[in-house]
């Protein structure tokens, strides 16, 4: 190995994995979102999808290079 392959082989290697696994959360995520549970309309589960909303936003702003809640932010005042 050189000196800038990891213990996960090469930076390709890397984020094919990372990217796998992301695809992977997010099929997981929608599944749970689906749930009959999590359909309801009630207080808990208000507070638990606003949890979600919250660290989705820190997510797509660290990837975007912007703070989350500018994130959060954008996309709540559009919906008032």
């Amino acid at each position: 190995m050189n000196g800038k392959a990891t213990e996960t082989g090469t930076p390709k290697t890397a984020c094919r994995t990372a990217r796998s696994h992301i695809d992977r959360l997010v099929k997981m995520l929608q599944a749970e979102l689906d749930k009959d549970d999590m359909r309801e309309d009630t207080w808990p589960v208000a507070g638990s999808l606003g949890h979600v909303r919250e660290l989705l936003g820190e997510a797509v702003g660290f990837l975007k290079g912007v703070e989350g809640s500018e994130i959060v932010n954008a996309m709540t005042s559009k919906s008032r």
